[in-house]
C-alpha cells in the first residue's frame, strides 16, 4: 500500500468507527456539539445569502451523516453528496430517504483529490470539516476550483491552528507545533501511531492556499471556543458552553478573540 493510500485508509477507518457520532453530535449537549451547531447555522445562512436559483447544482464533499446535503436539497437545489467512507454514504442515503429527497439528492463515492465530474459542473461546493484530513490540500483545492463554474462559490472550513483554547494548554500550544509534528511523524513511521493526523492551518496560510488554487476569498470568520483543556483535563461541558458563548459575544470587540475560534469558515468565489 502506498503512503497516500495508507493515509487515506487511516482516515476512512477513523470515520467508519465514528459514523454514529456524526449522526448524533449536532443534537448533543457538549461544547463540541454547540460549536458544530453554530458552524452549521453560519454555513446555511451564507448559502441562503447567495440567493441561488432553485435547481442550482451543488456538490457536498465529505458529506458525513448528510445533514448539510439534506438541508440543501430541501431548499430546492440539486445536490450531489460524496464521501470516501461507506458508512457515511449509507447514513446520508437513509436520511435522504426518510426526508423524501431522493429526487434532489444523489449520494456517491468520491474523493476530492480526484473528482469524477466535468469542468464547471457546479454552482456551489461545500467542504465542511474536510480539510484536516486531506493528504494533498493543494490538489484538492485545484479539483474544487476545476468543477466550479466561473463565478461559482465555495464554502469551506479549516481547523484554526491558532485557536484560543490551544494557547492555554501547553500540550497544544502553537509554539510547540514543530516539535509535535516531528514526534508524530516519527511515531507514524514506526507504526506506533495509527490515528490519522488532523491538519490545522493559520488563517493567512489557508487564505493563500485558496488564492493559489484560483479561489478568491469573499469573507471569513472563526467560531467556536473550546473545548478548553489543560494537559488531559477538560473543563466541564456546562462551564465550557458558558465560556464559549461569552467569548463569542466578545469576538466582535476584540480581534485576538475574533481570530481565535477553533473553526475557520470561508466563502470564496472562482473568478
Amino acid at each position: 500500500m502506498t503512503d497516500l493510500a495508507s493515509t487515506q485508509h487511516l482516515v476512512d477507518t477513523h470515520f467508519s468507527l465514528l459514523a454514529s457520532y456524526w449522526s448524533d453530535v449536532y443534537t448533543g449537549d457538549s461544547v463540541q456539539s454547540a460549536i458544530y451547531r453554530e458552524r452549521r447555522d453560519v454555513v446555511l445562512r451564507w448559502v441562503d445569502q447567495l440567493f441561488l436559483p432553485i435547481g442550482s447544482e451543488i456538490l457536498d464533499i465529505g458529506c458525513g451523516a448528510g445533514l448539510f446535503s439534506t438541508s440543501l436539497a430541501k431548499r430546492g437545489f440539486r445536490v450531489r453528496a460524496i464521501d470516501t467512507v461507506e458508512e457515511m454514504r449509507i447514513q446520508t442515503s437513509r436520511l435522504a430517504l426518510a426526508e423524501g429527497l431522493q429526487e434532489q439528492l444523489t449520494v456517491e463515492e468520491g474523493d476530492v483529490h480526484r473528482l469524477r465530474y466535468k469542468d464547471a459542473a457546479f454552482d456551489l461546493v461545500l467542504a465542511i470539516g474536510l480539510t484536516p484530513w486531506l493528504h494533498s490540500p493543494a490538489s484538492a483545492l485545484r479539483e474544487i476550483c476545476r468543477v466550479l463554474r466561473t463565478g461559482g462559490h465555495l464554502i469551506i472550513t479549516a481547523d484554526n491552528r491558532n485557536r484560543l483554547s490551544h494557547w492555554l494548554d501547553p500540550r497544544f500550544c502553537p509554539l510547540h507545533a514543530p516539535m509535535r509534528s516531528a514526534i508524530g511523524s516519527l511515531l507514524r513511521r514506526l507504526g506506533a501511531l495509527r490515528e490519522p493526523h488532523a491538519w490545522m492551518y493559520s488563517l493567512p496560510s489557508f487564505d493563500r492556499a485558496l488564492a493559489t488554487a484560483g479561489l478568491a476569498k469573499i469573507k471569513g470568520l472563526t467560531l467556536g471556543y473550546g473545548p478548553f483543556t489543560f494537559f488531559d483535563h477538560q473543563l466541564a461541558d456546562r462551564i465550557g458552553i458558558v465560556l464559549h458563548h461569552k467569548l463569542t459575544n466578545l469576538a466582535a470587540r476584540f480581534s485576538f478573540i475574533g481570530r481565535g475560534g477553533s473553526q475557520y469558515v470561508v466563502l470564496a468565489r472562482k473568478s
